[in-house]
């Protein structure tokens, strides 16, 4: 199984680069894709106790197994690390959301990986 990873910038307004996806697949072997069901995920900021997110996960049309999830911009006030859950019965998905104080949307900004590539650590 296959985790994304996405970074959004601290307060994004716009729910289009707040938008996330989650491959979803079969709890019995994480290898099918899975059921999407209309449902809110979990979400875990920097390692915390899991809370439901404010929006619900819907399927993406067209895409088998996938769940896109646009995060509120109260989920996104606090930089670091989101793991977002998405326990839907016999599915199971994940997806890590960084949130960082640059725009990652920017031409020319550097991804945290690359910034620290950079300063040799």
């Amino acid at each position: 199984m296959e985790v994304p990873l996405y970074e959004v910038q601290k307060g994004e307004s716009l729910a289009a680069r707040r938008t996330i996806y989650i491959p979803m697949y079969a709890a019995a072997d994480y290898v099918t894709p899975g059921t999407v069901v209309a449902g809110k995920a979990k979400l875990s900021v920097n390692g915390g106790t899991s809370t439901n997110s404010v929006n619900s996960m819907a399927a993406v049309t067209g895409h088998n197994g996938v769940a896109k999830l646009v995060l509120d911009t109260t989920e996104i006030t606090t930089y670091g690390n989101i793991v977002v859950t998405a326990p839907m019965g016999a599915s199971f998905g994940q997806a890590l959301v960084r949130v960082v104080q640059f725009d990652p949307f920017t031409e020319g900004a550097l991804s945290e990986t690359a910034r620290a590539y950079k300063a040799g650590k």
